[in-house]
């Protein structure tokens, strides 16, 4: 990407000297070619400047395409001046047409002539690249056909801006937060808007101007809007701004953040009881997480294995964060997740990464009897994450301990822990995550993967609800396109959970057509889940439900209340009332009913057969 990034002003050295080039060839070739015409037709001696300012004045002309009439015999140096003039003429009218083009009124102006349906990015850093060059390999998607991409970016100075060029984006300088740059960018007939800037607040301001200018325009569809928030409380505020939610406004909102989504794609894949699954209440092995750098990344790591990870041992999951500042970082984390240490060990350790004492530390963790530990080094430099990580490897070479790097791209670095894993069946303890080609993908970001799953739970638990006689009214129960974005997130960890259930009886999710592992019979499907696995998992299934309940704001309280966010069910499983534990104990029967209508299955796992 540097070479990318500085390839202008090599692009601009090379053009000057093209030009110089140009114009010496002509002014040599010509000068040379009518040197000798003149001398020629010139029958009465003239004084020798007088001779030298005809020929120079007769190669100017060849400038302005006035050269007068050629004999048939023209020396060829003087023949390739006369052509070279009008050709370097024409592709500098060429250039000129780009140049325009790349200037911000040129880009206004195709702006201008933009038609629909197409996505409106917001924010050219690393995350806005990534999806203009994920939107420009898939052009379409959800059916619908998209005409273009266009970007809006303040600094007309960022060195993507070239780049986006090339891949075929049309990029508008401006400020996105303003109404008028958004009118420019035709918002209101866009398929898509996406705000990835910087700060979250910038986001939010785009989000609400767009809002203003659809209810100008008096656009009857709602725009798909998805605006990138990290603080947790702002995201709170902003779902629950009056113009999104119930569908009163113009926007379909859809909130996502680059650092969870890779923490979700991490837990996803790797299980942190990863040697033998935790299937029993009287196994005393603790899943231990080790996070080295606490910024975004190392938050959003900690909060979504705090979600996710729930064993039928009880065991609260431990923590140990290491960062340079690491008393600060508690503070802040603990000031947006204050109920964090109520479900878990939480430890921070203040010490720089690299010191002898905390490889030391990070070693003695390792061999501690019945602790699975696994390692996430995320510093937010990727050259010292990977650094760090084989420096681990090497100390932690017997453990077998999985250690995770947080590397952003594909290329480089990403690519160096790749070609180290296929080269060395050691090296298998070593991966990469946290890439903008997943985190940041149209996949994740437009099209998650977890959402199908999530709208049919949710759809589930409405007509059982219904049924029962539940008030229509009711919040819960709205259809999933006007439900609350906050009950949507957590439809979606409902769902993304279901493994981590499927796992504790022994089990695992597969797609519906799938063949067996090897050791397995071909249809050891799972279609009911037992009473003994329902004992299991229901009580799982109101933990997870208590701790990302707690973790997004809400308190235990006398009565359900999604203004105040209070709830009367937010306490330990022994004391639910026996309708309230009842509810979990139908979804956990449910899943594999929910699981077949996403078109997926449950096999037992080749141990059990």
């Amino acid at each position: 990407m540097e070479h990318e990034a500085h390839s202008g002003g090599h692009n601009k050295r090379h053009f000057y000297i093209a030009v110089g080039v140009w114009v010496a060839l002509i002014l040599i070739g010509g000068y040379a070619g009518f040197y000798d015409r003149t001398k020629a037709d010139l029958s009465v001696p003239h004084p020798l400047l007088h001779y030298r300012l005809e020929v120079l004045y007769k190669t100017l002309k060849l400038f302005v395409l006035h050269g007068e009439g050629f004999p048939e015999h023209v020396p060829w140096y003087l023949e390739l001046a006369r052509f070279l003039a009008p050709l370097g003429e024409l592709a500098a009218v060429l250039l000129g047409i780009a140049a325009f083009l790349s200037f911000d009124t040129g880009r206004r102006w195709l702006v201008s002539n933009f038609g629909s349906h197409h996505v409106v990015i917001c924010g050219l850093g690393e995350k806005g690249l990534q999806l203009v060059r994920d939107f420009q390999k898939k052009p379409g998607f959800h059916g619908k056909a998209i005409s273009r991409v266009l970007v809006i970016e303040k600094d007309e100075t960022n060195p993507y801006i070239p780049l986006c060029n090339q891949l075929g984006a049309v990029v508008l300088v401006g400020d996105a937060s303003k109404r008028e740059t958004l009118r420019d960018a035709r918002v209101h007939r866009a398929q898509r808007l996406i705000a990835v800037c910087g700060e979250d607040g910038t986001n939010v301001e785009i989000a609400f101007a767009a809002e203003k200018i659809l209810a100008e325009k008096g656009v009857a569809s709602r725009l798909p809007c998805h605006v990138h928030i990290v603080d947790p409380q702002l995201r709170v505020v902003f779902q629950r701004h009056r113009l999104l939610v119930a569908g009163r406004g113009h926007l379909k909102a859809f909130i996502f953040n680059v650092a969870e989504n890779s923490a979700r794609l991490l837990l996803r894949d790797h299980f942190l009881d990863y040697r033998l699954p935790i299937t029993a209440s009287e196994d005393p092995r603790q899943a231990h997480l080790v996070i080295v750098g606490f910024g975004k990344t190392g938050e959003s790591v900690a909060v979504e294995a705090l979600r996710l990870t729930h064993f039928p041992n009880h065991q609260p999951l431990r923590f140990s964060v290491i960062d340079k500042d690491a008393f600060r970082a508690r503070e802040r984390f603990l000031l947006r997740y204050e109920s964090f240490p109520d479900f878990c060990d939480l430890q921070f350790f203040e010490n720089c990464a690299d010191s002898p004492a905390v490889v030391a530390q990070i070693k003695s963790w390792c061999e501690q009897p019945d602790s699975m530990v696994t390692i996430v080094v995320c510093c937010g430099d990727d050259a010292f994450n990977l650094s760090y990580g084989l420096t681990l490897l090497q100390s932690l070479r017997r453990q077998g301990i999985p250690i995770f790097v947080c590397l952003t791209t594909e290329a480089g670095l990403g690519k160096t822990v790749s070609d180290l894993k296929a080269g060395s069946e050691r090296s298998s303890q070593i991966a990469a995550f946290g890439k903008f080609e997943d985190s940041c993908s149209v996949e994740v970001v437009v099209n998650d993967r977890l959402n199908s799953l999530a709208r049919k739970i949710h759809e589930k638990f409405t007509s059982s609800r219904k049924l029962e006689g539940r008030d229509e009214e009711h919040p819960s129960i709205a259809d999933w396109d006007e439900l609350d974005a906050d009950l949507q997130f957590s439809n979606a960890q409902q769902a993304a959970h279901i493994p981590m259930k499927l796992r504790a009886i022994q089990c695992y999710l597969a797609p519906k057509n799938s063949a067996p592992l090897p050791g397995q019979l071909a249809d050891d499907v799972v279609t009911q889940i037992s009473p003994c696995d329902v004992k299991t998992l229901a009580p799982l299934e109101h933990r997870r439900w208590w701790v990302e309940r707690a973790l997004s704001g809400w308190t235990p309280g006398d009565n359900e209340d999604y203004v105040e966010r209070t709830h009367p069910d937010m306490v330990a499983w022994e004391k639910l009332t026996p309708k309230v534990k009842k509810y979990d104990v139908e979804f956990v029967k449910r899943i594999p009913a929910m699981l077949e209508d996403a078109e997926m299955l449950v096999r037992r796992s080749p141990k059990q057969v």
